[in-house]
């Protein structure tokens, strides 16, 4: 379509229905943290467990199942194997409501994540063929934006569907009546998965490039003057570091507060699973939206001629203040506190969040994107899948103190933000450099 087009309907109602999605696949994923101090009494699970669901069984086995579901999608009808996705993991999320312990739990969870993991590539897949030019930058941000809220507005329905569940239990089938909440409200996020899988056939087929071709477009390279990824890395390695290591090291510092904040607060202040829905919810979201506005603002505000360089400038700051949050939280005596402490935290990491991706887009030879990107993610993952089993057997070692999964969260989470704060600093002069000759943009 022309760059100045109007969107058409099914640009439209596809936006809309991988934003639904978005929303899904968030829900699947909270209603395990939301429930998990419940969970942990009613099968006797330790925190070094509950860590490794959280940070094994959806960060891991999410990255192992991304890349042959999307190699499944570029070669068939993209709808077909999005909606067999989410039937698939919506059914490992309805299974989780008859599970008997650990190894039920964590294999339902492995299974949700590596049938969610093809949202993403797919969805990013889905919106080039149908929006184009200034219309296809808004829609990706509007999807970004729908990523970034998702987590805290499912916090936010999790909460609200488990007082629901609470408060009608005379009205639900025997079968859900008889269960714990966790189980009752697993079955029925899980049970709504057929519905979502047929808005996902309803989004406009999708046309086949040529082998080597873009639907829209092919990129002129000459790749004999065009540095490998072996040289290139071996040439950037600095600037490399700095970028990616320090996303690495947010990572570390953000994931257990994702994972661990709610039944950590569940724990030590006998907050029920609906309260701490409710609230993270509503604290995620106020702090997302913060943070996206305080990006925004920054590139406004500290315009210069390249604006890849805007982030880094304000990147080291928010990691330092981010970092003195998470240490905070190991002095929080009440729940309001530790929410304090919290979005501080979260709004200046979503800003940070924000703002990386211009950095790394402009760093990155466009060549070189789609592998070098592959070898960030699998970085990222590893390391974001392993702080959350961090967390957990921290806390296992203050067994007996109801604050021991804040000590676990500050000990690994603040050291982690003051190092990726120290590496934008020490390598942001080669990544400027980086940026000044990569000879690239991005379009």
């Amino acid at each position: 379509m022309p760059s100045d087009a109007r969107p058409s309907f099914a640009a439209r109602y596809a936006l809309i229905t991988l934003i639904a999605l978005t929303l899904l696949n968030y829900l699947d994923k909270v209603v395990l943290v939301v429930g998990t101090e419940p969970m942990r009494r009613a099968l006797g699970l330790n925190d070094l467990q509950l860590g490794m669901v959280q940070g094994l069984g959806i960060s891991l086995a999410g990255a192992l199942g991304g890349i042959p579901l999307a190699w499944l999608a570029d070669r068939y009808d993209r709808r077909w194997v999005l909606a067999a996705c989410i039937v698939l993991w919506s059914s490992f999320t309805t299974l989780r409501a008859f599970a008997g312990g650990f190894a039920e739990i964590l294999a339902s969870t492995a299974g949700m994540a590596v049938a969610e993991a093809a949202l993403i590539p797919i969805a990013y897949a889905v919106l080039p063929a149908l929006y184009s030019g200034r219309h296809l930058a808004r829609a990706n941000i509007i999807f970004y934006a729908a990523g970034a809220l998702g987590y805290p507005l499912a916090m936010t329905v999790t909460g609200g569907l488990f007082k629901l569940v609470e408060q009608h239990l005379a009205s639900l089938p025997d079968f859900l009546a008889r269960m714990e909440s966790w189980r009752s409200v697993s079955f029925l996020v899980g049970v709504a998965g057929p519905v979502f899988a047929l808005m996902a056939l309803g989004i406009e087929k999708q046309k086949r490039a040529p082998p080597g071709k873009d639907v829209e477009s092919v990129e002129s390279i000459d790749a004999e003057k065009q540095p490998t990824v072996k040289e290139y890395i071996r040439v950037s390695w600095r600037a490399l570091t700095g970028t990616f290591g320090a996303i690495s090291f947010v990572a570390i510092g953000f994931t257990p507060m994702l994972a661990w904040l709610a039944p950590a607060v569940a724990r030590r202040f006998g907050s029920t699973p609906a309260e701490v829905g409710s609230q993270i919810g509503t604290l995620f979201v106020a702090a997302t939206l913060l943070g996206l506005l305080l990006s925004w603002a920054f590139q406004r505000v500290l315009e210069t001629k390249d604006q890849a360089l805007v982030p880094l400038k304000v990147a080291p700051i928010l990691c330092l203040i981010a970092a003195i949050s998470a240490a905070s939280l190991v002095f929080a005596t009440s729940s309001t506190a530790v929410y304090a402490f919290v979005f501080v935290l979260i709004t200046a990491l979503v800003s940070f969040n924000a703002g990386m991706p211009l950095i790394y887009q402009t760093l990155l030879p466009a060549h070189l994107r789609a592998s070098l990107s592959a070898v960030f993610i699998s970085v990222l993952t590893a390391f974001s899948s392993a702080s959350p089993v961090a967390v957990g057997y921290i806390s296992d070692k203050f067994a007996g103190n109801n604050s021991a999964v804040f000590i676990a969260m500050a000990a690994i989470g603040a050291p982690a933000l003051l190092f990726a704060s120290y590496l934008l600093r020490a390598f942001r002069v080669h990544v400027n450099a980086a940026i000044a000759t990569a000879g690239t943009r991005p379009s």
